[in-house]
Order: structure tokens, then C-alpha cells, then sequence
């Protein structure tokens, strides 16, 4: 095989998608996959802040990062189409590729602040609480928040999959700091009993 590269020449994703040249094909992607033009981080395709897409979207699409299930391309594609129209005859691969990229650092982001703002500190399970399996529940922890949602009435879980994302962080957030006041409280009651 003779040594090739590519010049960025710019290719509509339609262009790309029809590439019948696997030779061609094969060099897009492996620039996909290593060239700074393709991987940095913009939103060029104009993705709105996560905040203000529907819950379960965002969840759905955290799900399959975390099972690490978006391994191709097209997956890719197909999840960013979720997230923004496309044409595919006027949007350029680059403009895609970098989309994309800006897309899984926005949900990293939100991901972190999940994390920081509204888990359980690992110091606030008991012993106890870890010896009856605690951990158990760990894969269970976007239906988890849901549930919590919609006040554990599994009939509710569509409305509050079809609620914005904002609207059901903020309700979390709320939950957790009420949960954290109580606990702290119980806390401090706890000490003067047994001080007394």
C-alpha cells in the first residue's frame, strides 16, 4: 500500500458516510482518531447547555458513557443527532467530529458536578451500611435519582424522564442538602443524649 495522507481537504458528513473508496474511508478515520483538526473541542454545530435538554436524554446518554457503549462513529453520530440537527449534506465531518468532542467534555462536566454536588460523602456510610451491601445499589444509581423523582411511583418515571434536566437537578440538589440538614441534626441530638 503506497503512503498517504490525507489533506484536509473538508468532506460533508454526507460525502463521508458514502465514501465507497475503504482505502479512504479508513484514512478519515484514523485522522479522526489522531489528528488535532478532527479532535479539538468546539461546539460547532451549536449544542445548547445540557442543562436544558429533557432529563432522561441526558441520563440515557450519561448510561451508555458510563457502560462505555458509544465505541463507533456512528454511534456517535447518532447520539449527537439527539443533541442537534444535522444536515449531512452541509455540515462538514471536522465540524461534526469536534461537536462531538465538546459534547462528551460538556456531559464530563455536568457528570463531575453530579459528583460533587450531590453524592453521599463515602464518610457518611456506616459500617453498617457497608456490611449489608451498600455497593449493590451502585449500578442501579441513574434509575436510583428517578425514582427518588418521581417520588418512588414508577408511574411518574416518564414524566420526570420528559422533565428538564435543570428542573430535576435543582429537585436533587434540594433533596440532598434537606437529607444532609437532617442527618446533621440527628447528628448533634444524638451527641447531647449521649452526653447527657
Amino acid at each position: 500500500m503506497e503512503n498517504r495522507t490525507i489533506e484536509h481537504k473538508r468532506i460533508t458528513l454526507s460525502n463521508f458516510l458514502k465514501l465507497s473508496d475503504y482505502e479512504t474511508f479508513s484514512m478519515y478515520l484514523i485522522a479522526i482518531n489522531h489528528s488535532d483538526y478532527y479532535n479539538l473541542v468546539e461546539n460547532c454545530l451549536q449544542i445548547n447547555d445540557l442543562m436544558d435538554y429533557n432529563y432522561g436524554l441526558i441520563k440515557d446518554f450519561q448510561q451508555e458513557l458510563t457502560d462505555d457503549s458509544i465505541n463507533s462513529l456512528n454511534s456517535q453520530i447518532d447520539w449527537l443527532r439527539k443533541f442537534v440537527d444535522i444536515n449531512d449534506d452541509t455540515i462538514y465531518l471536522d465540524e461534526v467530529t469536534r461537536t462531538i468532542k465538546y459534547l462528551y467534555v460538556a456531559m464530563d462536566d455536568l457528570m463531575n458536578n453530579e459528583t460533587l454536588l450531590l453524592s453521599s460523602n463515602v464518610n457518611d456510610i456506616s459500617q453498617e451500611e457497608a456490611q449489608a451491601g451498600l455497593e449493590r445499589f451502585d449500578r442501579l444509581g441513574i434509575y436510583m435519582q428517578t425514582r427518588k423523582l418521581a417520588n418512588y411511583n414508577i408511574l411518574d418515571i416518564e414524566r420526570v424522564r420528559n422533565m428538564k434536566y435543570s428542573d430535576c437537578f435543582i429537585e436533587l440538589y434540594t433533596q440532598k442538602q434537606l437529607d444532609d440538614y437532617e442527618q446533621e441534626l440527628n447528628q448533634i441530638r444524638n451527641n447531647k443524649i449521649t452526653n447527657n
